[in-house]
């Protein structure tokens, strides 16, 4: 899963607009959205990923993929990092 927040405040932070991807909901339903390139730091890693510019008032969410690359073990099962 790529990384989500409002495209208000990527925009802010000088995030540019790359491409377009199309995601499937959970309902089933096919939206279409603008991505980007951040740099991301948490617990003193960085590394760079794509970022889904989304919907204004969305809770940022960070992925899967930058959570594994930045040393977290993620466990689905369990909902845990």
């Amino acid at each position: 899963m790529d990384c989500i927040a409002p495209a208000e405040e990527l925009e802010k932070i000088c995030v540019q607009k790359e491409q377009k991807s199309v995601y499937e909901l959970a309902s089933g339903e096919k939206i279409e959205y603008e991505l980007g390139f951040a740099r991301i730091a948490l617990m003193g890693q960085e590394t760079v990923s794509r970022v889904i510019f989304g919907p204004k008032g969305i809770e940022p969410i960070l992925g899967v993929l930058v959570l594994e690359s930045l040393g977290s073990i993620v466990d689905p099962t369990d909902k845990q990092i």
